[in-house]
């Protein structure tokens, strides 16, 4: 389908993801080796949405903004919305998704994070390294890492990624400054604390873009 052009403003934190990081994250992760329903919730204009595209995956994606994107060349395999995931109202979204995939504006990153652990069972979200640092002890993000709640995992990647430039860059394409990691978040079966704390220490496992595309 296609949805008509609007514009984000300059401070929309709009940055592209690049595919590598997706097909380095999908070739680690057992969940996204199988073809799965996911929802993109900051799509911007899709090359997330794309790369998970490639892999076999259906897609419904969201923005606060809508975009002309890749997503529209693939009308089977997609539907968008101009939402913004924080509304109060975004659980009304019925998609049946199984995950949510994303990489967030990072000044709503916690936010985002437990907005979407409220309506999918697994969240992806790809974020500077030095996001697990933050907290103070009280937020968002001290719960996110530190409480029993969720299980966790994080995928660090080897390398710098490339930088993810602004929509409609056309210069030189940089490696970022950088560090990421695909953050992993999920919810316990069990709703008590016992079944939560029984998840264990989260999960570190390196990750790398070297071999990516190089394959064939």
């Amino acid at each position: 389908m296609t949805a008509p052009h609007d514009p984000a403003p300059e401070d929309a934190e709009l940055h592209e993801t690049p595919e590598e990081a997706v097909f380095a994250l999908i070739e680690a992760d057992a969940f996204l080796q199988q073809r799965r329903q996911i929802w993109e919730p900051a799509c911007g204009p899709g090359q997330l949405v794309d790369a998970l595209q490639k892999a076999g995956h259906t897609v419904w994606a969201s923005d606060v903004y809508k975009y002309e994107g890749r997503w529209a060349a693939h009308p089977d395999t997609t539907r968008h919305w101009k939402k913004d995931f924080l509304d109060p109202n975004t659980h009304r979204l019925k998609c049946g998704a199984e995950a949510i995939v994303m990489n967030p504006p990072f000044s709503q990153a916690d936010a985002f994070i437990t907005c979407a652990l409220g309506l999918v069972p697994r969240v992806y979200a790809l974020l500077p390294l030095g996001w697990m640092q933050g907290g103070a002890g009280t937020g968002l993000r001290d719960h996110l890492l530190d409480g029993p709640e969720y299980w966790r995992r994080c995928y660090p990647f080897r390398e710098r990624l490339p930088m993810m430039h602004r929509d409609g860059w056309s210069g030189r394409v940089a490696r970022s400054k950088h560090k990421h990691a695909w953050f992993v978040f999920g919810k316990p079966k069990g709703r008590d604390e016992q079944a939560a704390q029984r998840i264990g220490t989260p999960i570190t496992t390196r990750i790398s873009i070297e071999a990516i595309g190089k394959e064939g």
